[in-house]
């Protein structure tokens, strides 16, 4: 039974590895869209609406 538990470690870790960079990547283009929306306060206005640009 050891070995199957251990058998899944290696896709866990690289799983929660992958999904803790994508979240820093999309963290940081989060970041970068809101300071963008920001500059003009009509383009916030529409992203907040849900409204195209």
């Amino acid at each position: 039974m050891v070995g199957r538990d251990e058998r899944g470690r290696g896709l866990i870790a690289t799983a929660s590895l992958v999904s803790f960079a994508m979240l820093f990547v999309f963290i940081n283009i989060f970041g970068y869209l809101l300071q963008w929306s920001m500059d003009n306060i009509v383009r916030l206005k529409e992203l907040l609406m849900g409204g195209n640009l």
